[in-house]
This record gives structure tokens, C-alpha cells and sequence, in this order.
């Protein structure tokens, strides 16, 4: 009987570390697809990232099922890859998928939630559906402003002040700001890389690829005197030049720094 009681309380030990295994396992699996859908949309075969998508969100619904982060960002992986096809309906059906999860999971004012209204919203802007932009735009920012610093601003300061007008206006207050780091730290002080990575992305959401090239390689450059040129540090910024160089077409220097990004990555 004492037997039977220990090998009970083995069990009963032993099966939370076995279900921690296994989530361990699903989520380094689900990272696995969403790096190749990364990889393929980067060299601009879109079809066969929706595809892996599809199995993406397959593997997250079998394995953390229908209400999780997981699953919701692969109903917006989804969304997003439809939306660079062109598929516009495919897209909003989705974004409003992962929106009604959202809602139901979090609450609807939740910063998760401003997220894919902020998508949605875009999706309309490209639709040429300006009113219906305007009210999702307006709602993402009322729930950004109730969770201060929750999530980057950016992406919603840029989209509410998409006018030419408000855009320049925007502009001149990073470029304000990096000129007062410069003069406190120097021009090649790691302390102005974040208001340097705020002007790229600004112009990278222009389309001004070029300024957002010239920004970053001096970000890269900063990074590299602070750190070396093979330090994990530079990882975010390899992958930012190497989505910019095959969004204007340049595939030979995107697939250098492509290939410099994955020897540091090696372990």
C-alpha cells in the first residue's frame, strides 16, 4: 500500500513537468514555421509563406489551442501575407478572426486588441476606405492612450498623423530629438540609437527606403563599434537592413547581410 501511495505521488510529480516539456517542445516547433514564413516572405515567395502560415496555425490550434496568443497571432501572420498578396478579403477575414478572440480574451480594451485594429485599419487605408480607416485608427489610439507604454507608439502615432502635413511635423520632433542626444552623448553614442531607429522607421512607413537605409547602416555602424561584428546585438538590426534592401529590389546586398545574420546565429 505505501508503494502504491509513493508511485501515486511520483505521478502526480512528474505529469506538470512532463505537460512543461511538452509546451516547451510545441512552442520551439511553432517558432521553427513562423522563421521559415519570415524567411520566405523575405525572398518574396509569398505563397509559400501563406502556406506555411496555414500549417502554422494548424500546429498552434492543436497545440494551445483556439485561445492563445499563439493562435491569434497566426490568424494576423495570416492576415498580413494575404494583404501583401493582395487578397484583401482573405485578410480582413483574419484580422477580424483574431479581433473577436481578442475581445472575448482579453477584453476589448486591451492593447493586444489596438494591435489588430491598427491592422485592420491599415487594410482599409489601402482599400481606399478612409472613413472606416478613421474610426479603427480612432478606437486603437483611445486604448493605447488608456495603457501608457504598454506597446510601441510608433506604430499608431505614425498611422494617426498619416497626413503629409502631420508626417513632416512628426519628422522634425525625431529629428529635434536626435539632435539633443548628439549634442548630450556624441553622434556615435549607443544612447542615440533609439531615436535614430525611430526616424528610419518613420521613413520606412514613408517609403522613403533610402533615408531608412542610410539611418540604419548607422545604427549597424554604432552597434558594431559597441559591440563587435559578430554580437547578437546586431541581429535586429541585420534583419531590419534586409527586409529594407528587397523592399527596393536590391537582393544581392539583402542576401549578404541575410547570410552575415545567420553565421552570427549559428551557435
Amino acid at each position: 500500500m505505501k508503494l502504491i501511495s509513493l508511485t501515486s505521488l511520483f505521478l502526480i510529480l512528474l505529469l506538470p513537468l512532463l505537460s512543461l516539456f511538452a509546451s516547451e517542445r510545441a512552442g520551439e516547433e511553432w517558432d521553427r514555421l513562423n522563421t521559415e514564413i519570415d524567411l520566405l516572405h523575405r525572398e518574396g515567395n509569398l505563397e509559400g509563406a501563406i502556406k506555411v502560415a496555414n500549417s502554422a496555425l494548424e500546429f498552434a490550434e492543436e497545440a494551445v489551442g483556439l485561445d492563445h496568443r499563439d493562435y491569434f497571432r497566426s490568424l494576423e501572420n495570416l492576415g498580413l501575407l494575404h494583404q501583401y498578396n493582395h487578397q484583401y478579403d482573405g485578410a480582413e477575414s483574419f484580422f477580424n478572426q483574431s479581433l473577436e478572440k481578442k475581445q472575448v480574451h482579453y477584453g476589448s480594451d486591451h492593447p493586444a486588441v489596438a494591435s489588430v485594429l491598427n491592422k485592420l485599419a491599415q487594410l482599409s487605408l489601402q482599400r481606399g476606405k478612409q472613413d472606416e480607416a478613421e474610426q479603427l485608427l480612432m478606437r486603437a489610439v483611445t486604448i493605447v492612450s488608456n495603457h501608457p507604454g504598454s506597446i510601441s507608439s510608433l506604430e499608431f502615432i505614425a498611422s494617426h498623423y498619416r497626413s503629409e502635413e502631420r508626417i513632416k511635423a512628426l519628422e522634425k520632433h525625431y529629428q529635434f530629438e536626435l539632435e539633443l542626444f548628439e549634442n548630450k552623448w556624441g553622434a556615435d553614442h549607443p544612447e542615440v540609437i533609439p531615436s535614430l531607429t525611430n526616424l528610419g522607421l518613420l521613413y520606412r512607413y514613408q517609403g522613403s527606403y533610402k533615408e531608412a537605409l542610410i539611418v540604419f547602416h548607422r545604427v549597424l555602424a554604432i552597434n558594431e563599434e559597441a559591440f563587435g561584428l559578430e554580437h547578437p546585438a546586431l541581429l535586429r538590426n541585420l534583419d531590419e537592413l534586409v527586409s529594407l534592401y528587397y523592399s527596393t529590389g536590391q537582393k544581392v546586398e539583402a542576401e549578404k547581410l541575410a547570410a552575415r545574420a545567420a553565421q552570427i546565429r549559428e551557435p
